[in-house]
């Protein structure tokens, strides 16, 4: 009994926390932008951009580099033509896409992605551009490929986003990635009293 209870606790806990994560509020544009937290993979990173000079940064772990993807290609209510962008921990360009499979939306890969780590994806809607002192890490084309930086500003951190974005909201399809915080200890201990009584309704049912 007492390994059905933590089993019961274990599966409980982790499904509480979806993978999806929801914008909360407006997400920051620069490091260290918005802490995602959470149990299991990270599936989803659901926002918008709600103005022509919003654009969103969201922490991420990736865990499975070689497996990675994110992508908003067949995403349901996402706007028509957006941008990913992913930075290392420092806040350096790693990979960029601006129209991927044949549409104005786009998909990174583990093509530039050099192992497991923190990381940092950003999105915008065309064409919101992030710079460094340098200026834009990446140039404004090709459009339709996956390039590592490629601007003047390539060798610099991101410290500036320009151009203006279109807006609307947005779903990030993820794999190979993770939350970048646990729930603290006093939430997953309220969620193992809520489990426990469950399985205590469920046994005297």
């Amino acid at each position: 009994m007492k390994r059905l209870l933590l089993l019961a606790l274990s599966l409980s806990t982790t499904a509480a926390f979806a993978q999806v994560w929801n914008e909360v509020g407006d997400a920051p544009e620069l490091l260290p932008g918005q802490m995602t937290v959470g149990v299991g993979p990270l599936t989803n990173i659901v926002g918008a951009i709600t103005a022509s000079d919003d654009r969103d940064l969201y922490c991420i772990d990736i865990y499975d580099f070689q497996a990675f993807r994110a992508t908003t290609v067949g995403q349901p209510g996402t706007l028509a033509d957006t941008q990913l962008f992913l930075f290392n921990a420092n806040g350096f360009g790693v990979t960029h896409n601006d129209d991927s499979g044949g549409g104005a939306r786009s998909t990174l890969t583990a093509m530039f992605v050099p192992g497991n780590g923190r990381y940092y994806i950003g999105i915008s809607g065309y064409n919101g551009d992030p710079s460094s002192a340098g200026g834009l890490i990446w140039n404004n084309t090709p459009f339709g490929t996956e390039r590592a930086p490629d601007g003047p500003g390539a060798g610099g951190a991101l410290s500036a986003w320009g151009g203006a974005s279109a807006t609307g909201t947005y779903d990030i399809l993820l794999n190979g990635a993770t939350f970048c915080a646990v729930p603290e200890p006093g939430t997953m201990a309220a969620l193992g009293l809520g489990a426990l009584a469950l399985l205590r309704r469920r046994r005297k049912a």
